[in-house]
This record gives structure tokens, C-alpha cells and sequence, in this order.
């Protein structure tokens, strides 16, 4: 019978064996930490894209239905920019009051046509609050509000508003919308064909052609701007080409 000889591990092995496992862990932790940190990125990058898809649809469901002086008597057409707080709005931070038509609704007082707000609040929340029309509002209280969170940590808020240049309306049929539609005084907006309206006044009586909406987010660098056309704006855009 042979007897195996024991073989003791020395003290060099061990140091050698060790630094090899610890260079394997710290591989594995490295690409470790670079997976988690990536698998946050991407749910911080879903969890925004999801909050910008919502406030993109919603208020593609309000703006585009803003109506106009044709389809409201004046006294209850309203778009403008106003930059009131009262305590209630984030100061020195534009909004905008504007009529649209919210479409069939169980409650009657939202039904059709009603006022909105957008604007943000002191805690730096995008807000979109909802207001029965004018001539439906009791006398001597305060009328109900439909108020939404759009977005939140939004450190700045603006408007711009497109005029499109002058152009030949009988190129677009008889049904093209006449400038002053009949309905008050209409103001003649300069400049034309510009997005440099940032402050949209109630005097003009009417809607622009286009609306830009841009947010400031707090833990972001680039601004996020929504575009949307105002299909019941009196201003025509026709292209040449």
C-alpha cells in the first residue's frame, strides 16, 4: 500500500489565491455597480418619458380645442396670458386663461364649453385647473374646479404664440376663416410670421395660430417643448409649396 504524501498550503499560495479571488470579486462587484446603475438611469428615463407622454396627450385633449370668438359670445371668450398670483401661483411665472371645449360630461357644469388655467403653482407643480364658464357660476361663491398635476419640479414655465404671415385667403376655398369673424375689434399682431409672442393679451380677440409650451425641469439641463395648433384660430397657415 502506497501512502499519499500530505501536502500543506503555504503561506505564499494563500496570499496568491486570495489576490486572485479578490481580483475576480472586484470584477464582478465593478460590472455589478455599472448594471445597477444603468438599470436606475433607464428607470428614471422611463419613469420621465412616461410623465412628458402624459402631459404631451393631455394637453393635446385641451389646447387644439380651444375655441374662438365665432363660437362664444364675448363676454365668454377668454385668451390671454396674465401674470397675477394671488398667493396661489408661482411668482413672476406666466399663465394662461383660455376657453375650450371640454366635449359631453356626466357633470353639466363641465360640459362643453369651460375655462381653463395653465400654470405653475408656488411648488413648482405644472397645473392645468378647470372652471364651469363664467355665465354658469353662482352668484356670491366661489365656482367648482377640476385641479391636475400635470408635472412636477418644474422650476420655469413659458408661452409662445405664432403669428403666420399675410397670405392670399381665396387660396385656401370660401370656408377660410375672415380675420375679424364680426366679433369685436381684432388687433392687427406684429410681427408676423414669429414665435417672439411670449404675452398674448385679451385686447387681440382672438386665437393664435400656434401655441408653444416650454418647461424648465429642476434635475434637468435641456428645456422640453410642447407645439400645438389652434385648429379654430382666425389666422390661416398656407403653404406655398
Amino acid at each position: 500500500m502506497f501512502k499519499l504524501k500530505q501536502h500543506f498550503i503555504t503561506f505564499i499560495e494563500l496570499l496568491i489565491a486570495m489576490a486572485l479571488t479578490s481580483l475576480v470579486l472586484s470584477t464582478l462587484l465593478y460590472f455589478y455597480r455599472d448594471i445597477s446603475w444603468l438599470n436606475q438611469d433607464m428607470e428614471k428615463s422611463q419613469h420621465l418619458a412616461f410623465r412628458l407622454s402624459y402631459v404631451q396627450n393631455r394637453l393635446s385633449d385641451v389646447l387644439p380645442h380651444a375655441i374662438s370668438p365665432r363660437q362664444e359670445d364675448k363676454d365668454n371668450f377668454f385668451f390671454f396670458v396674465s401674470h397675477d398670483t394671488h398667493g396661489l401661483l408661482k411668482p413672476n411665472s406666466p399663465n394662461l386663461v383660455f376657453t375650450y371645449n371640454f366635449g359631453p360630461n356626466l357633470d353639466p357644469l363641465f360640459a362643453n364649453h369651460v375655462l381653463g388655467r395653465l400654470y405653475l403653482d408656488v411648488h413648482n407643480n405644472f397645473r392645468l385647473s378647470t372652471f364651469p364658464s363664467p355665465k354658469l357660476w353662482p352668484t356670491g361663491t366661489l365656482p367648482k374646479m377640476k385641479n391636475e398635476i400635470l408635472l412636477e419640479n418644474v422650476e420655469l414655465l413659458t408661452f409662445n404664440f405664432y403669428v403666420p404671415p399675410d397670405k392670399d385667403r381665396s387660396m385656401v376655398g370660401k370656408n377660410a376663416p375672415i380675420g375679424n369673424s364680426g366679433v369685436g375689434k381684432v388687433i392687427d399682431i406684429q410681427p408676423k410670421d414669429s414665435w417672439e409672442h411670449t404675452d398674448w393679451k385679451s385686447e387681440y380677440n382672438q386665437l393664435p395660430a400656434m401655441i408653444k409650451i416650454t418647461l424648465k425641469l429642476h434635475d434637468k439641463k435641456d428645456t422640453i417643448s410642447f407645439i400645438y395648433p389652434l385648429p379654430m384660430s382666425d389666422f390661416t397657415i398656407i403653404y406655398d409649396k
